[in-house]
């Protein structure tokens, strides 16, 4: 889902019918959300993931990007309505791409993996492109920190993170850097706020 200028979108797919999808977005429909849903083949539904819709694949390859600047979080509490409205305020500086977690995700335990963020409901991405960017993901970072666990994700790398290493690894740290030191003693795979030795 992504929060922009005050307004929740939300976008996916689906395998399956669109009277499938339809039947199981029915409670969503009853809620007063405007739903629209459609049926498109695998390279259409690509193209359309891409921001390359209704252009050849030729030119969707030669399609230049447009530079922006991320930050993130992860939420493990349910909002309260002070935190909804601050999420609300926050997208107005910058858009929030809120990814759900919980099902499979928190099956597994935090210290059985690398990643550790298996007690989270959600994750944030805060999103801004072209001139000032920097300074309005910014500001809707600093919006959301009252309401926000105070871990990121560690493939995000954020160089304005200072506690970086509790942040993306948390608990996992020690074991991460000896596992590094054994199967990567000479940091073929280091990266800046990877794991150093």
């Amino acid at each position: 889902m992504g929060l922009s200028g005050g307004t929740a979108t939300s976008s996916g797919q689906y395998m399956g019918s669109t009277a499938g999808l339809s039947a199981l977005l029915g409670p969503l429909r009853q809620s007063g959300a405007s739903i629209s849903i459609g049926s498109a083949d695998y390279l259409a539904v690509m193209k359309r993931w891409a921001a390359c819709s209704g252009r050849s694949v030729g030119s969707c390859a030669r399609f230049a990007p447009e530079a922006f600047v991320a930050r993130s979080d992860y939420v493990g509490d349910l909002l309260s309505a002070r935190g909804r409205a601050a999420a609300i305020e926050a997208s107005r500086s910058a858009t929030l791409l809120l990814d759900a977690y919980g099902g499979a995700i928190n099956q597994v335990g935090a210290d059985a993996t690398a990643f550790v963020h298996r007690d989270q409901l959600f994750s944030i991405q805060y999103l801004a492109y072209g001139a000032g960017a920097r300074g309005r993901v910014n500001t809707a970072y600093r919006q959301m920190r009252p309401f926000v666990s105070g871990e990121a994700y560690q493939n995000y790398i954020d160089p304005q993170l200072s506690a970086w290493r509790r942040a993306y690894y948390a608990g996992n740290w020690s074991r991460l850097v000896r596992v590094a030191r054994k199967y990567d003693p000479d940091e073929v795979f280091a990266f800046r706020q990877g794991i150093d030795q």
